[in-house]
């Protein structure tokens, strides 16, 4: 909150102001009563008015001035904090995105931190705005009117806070039950909305409606307990108020009767009473910002605050790649051990295959290697120094991955390809598009390379979305290529096309390729059989062959 200081205090020094001379009207208002009208005095009459009316205008243009300071104070406030979120969630580690649903995250970005936006723009300056009110009307009814009508005024504030206090029990519990079922409604909607195409496949839409209604039912239900604690603490705090007004009528009206207060100090201490209700009013319902605010920064700074981040320590930039060196490692999702004493050394332009049965840890290594995760045990080295000693996008930057799932986002195929890096000329787009076959693809789209892409890739096939990514490692130019099964999803003679790239862009290349296709790999220079997180063979296709071990019921089984 540095950069804000001044602005919180200018803000703060405007909100006195504010609420000093909002207070000056009922001390006038005495004034007329007891001195001017009774001795007929016109100008003093006039004199006050005019005051009256400068007052008024003048507290509304200081207001007016606070409101934009502290509107513009919570939204830089919210925007730092929003902006520190979304780099934190850039180098969270994937563990917390496979166990936290997409809808959840989005809540605590948007949905969190709006209320924290509420907060300070209004909550906050207003709760000071109504302590400040509260202690110069206790001040001026207390030093300028009369001290016993004020103890007799105060005498009902203990009710109050005791209300105040009931209130505030009754309703946080609510709100923390509405913030959690909001995450949860986003969460499953999240969901919904991703595996459409299954759940219609499926015939689930009717299951799927229901499971919705019922997070929707259960956030309504939590709001109208919340509307209904405050339908109760409204009313009792108006009833209070009325009381206290009741009482004060009759005690000031004996004393006037008696001719010990004057009839102006009365009217002033009714308008003055009316005053201190609405700040409490106004607390209460303030406090609705306020737990609304601390339920969501909980969870923002929870987030902020979580551990599983990958580090970027490292000082190095420079990678020649010339070796690629995997030293006892060993990694565990949770509990369960994936990678177990794994040790593996690619020198530069090797191209090595790793392939076994499924869910033996294949993907997990290329993880490991592109610092998705970082290693429990172990070492992984690249020309010596580990990977920790390297800053994390000079590391990723000399790979090339082409994943078996690909995500592409809205907006045309050349900007999936170039992903908004401005300084890649359209040229050298075409070209690779030429090396790897898209250029094909492009021709049925009346735009090429401008063509829409809708609903991440659904409205191109599997294949056309593979080249796609393909290209898109290519125009980086990277120096080691990692080949997360690229071929498993497609049809054969887009294959045929990858593979046929393939054979001029591994030139001077590394090469890492995970296959479960094992035609695609045959050419490897060497193969690594990997079983529950452990090399179990390696060598060539002829030489795993021969063995008869894991790699040859694999290649029986597909062949």
């Amino acid at each position: 909150f540095k950069p804000y200081t001044f602005a919180l205090i200018f803000s703060v020094i405007l909100l006195i102001l504010v609420s000093f001379t909002d207070l000056i009207g009922p001390y006038l208002f005495k004034i007329t009563i007891d001195r001017i009208i009774p001795n007929h005095d016109i100008s003093g009459l006039k004199f006050i008015v005019l005051l009256y009316l400068f007052f008024t205008f003048f507290t509304s243009f200081v207001s007016y001035i606070q409101m934009i300071i502290t509107q513009k104070l919570g939204q830089n406030v919210v925007f730092d904090i929003r902006t520190k979120l979304y780099k934190h969630l850039m180098y969270l580690s994937m563990n917390t995105y496979n166990m936290n649903p997409i809808g959840r995250l989005t809540t605590r970005v948007t949905n969190d931190v709006e209320s924290l936006n509420q907060l300070f723009s209004a909550g906050f300056i207003g709760i000071m705005g109504d302590v400040l009110t509260l202690l110069f009307i206790i001040i001026i009814i207390t030093v300028k009117l009369d001290v016993r009508l004020t103890l007799v005024s105060l005498s009902i504030i203990p009710v109050l806070i005791f209300a105040v206090s009931l209130f505030r029990k009754a309703i946080q519990p609510v709100y923390l039950k509405i913030r959690r079922s909001l995450a949860s409604l986003n969460a499953n909607l999240g969901e919904m909305l991703g595996g459409m195409k299954v759940i219609k496949s499926f015939v689930e839409t009717d299951r799927m409606y229901k499971k919705l209604q019922s997070k929707n039912r259960e956030y309504r239900e939590y709001n109208k307990k919340s509307v209904f604690i405050y339908a109760i603490f409204h009313p009792t705090v108006s009833i209070i108020q009325a009381i206290a007004q009741a009482f004060i009528i009759w005690y000031g009206g004996y004393r006037i009767l008696h001719l010990s207060l004057s009839p102006g100090i009365l009217i002033a201490f009714l308008m003055y009473i009316q005053r201190i209700y609405r700040p409490i009013n106004d607390l209460a319902q303030k406090f609705n910002l306020l737990q609304n605010a601390i339920s969501s920064s909980a969870r923002i700074f929870k987030l902020l605050d979580s551990s599983d981040t990958i580090g970027d320590s490292g000082e190095k930039e420079n990678i020649s790649g010339d070796t690629i060196d995997f030293q006892n490692v060993s990694f565990s999702y949770g509990k369960e051990e994936v990678i177990k004493n794994f040790s593996l050394k690619i020198e530069k332009g090797e191209k090595v295959a790793i392939v076994g049965y499924t869910g033996s840890g294949k993907t997990t290594i290329i993880n490991l290697l592109l610092r998705f995760w970082d290693i429990d045990k172990g070492k992984i080295l690249i020309d010596n120094n580990s990977i920790k000693e390297y800053k994390i996008n000079a590391l990723r930057t000399k790979f090339g991955l082409v994943p078996q799932d690909i995500y592409l986002f809205e907006g045309t195929i050349y900007d999936n390809i170039v992903l908004g890096n401005k300084k890649i000329p359209r040229e050298k787009v075409i070209k690779a598009c030429d090396e790897v076959g898209l250029s094909a693809v492009l021709e049925k789209f009346d735009k090429g390379l401008d063509h829409e892409i809708t609903g991440s890739g659904t409205n191109m096939s599997l294949g056309e979305r593979q080249l796609i990514s393909f290209t898109r490692v290519l125009i980086y130019n990277p120096d080691i290529l990692i080949l997360d099964e690229p071929t498993s999803n497609i049809d054969t003679q887009t294959e045929q096309l990858i593979q046929k790239a393939l054979n001029k862009v591994l030139v001077g290349r590394t090469a890492i390729m995970i296959a479960h296709r094992l035609s695609t790999i045959k050419n490897a220079e060497r193969i690594v059989v990997i079983d529950h997180g452990k090399i179990a063979e390696t060598g060539s296709h002829s030489q795993l062959v021969k063995q008869k071990g894991i790699y040859y019921k694999l290649y029986l089984a597909q062949s």
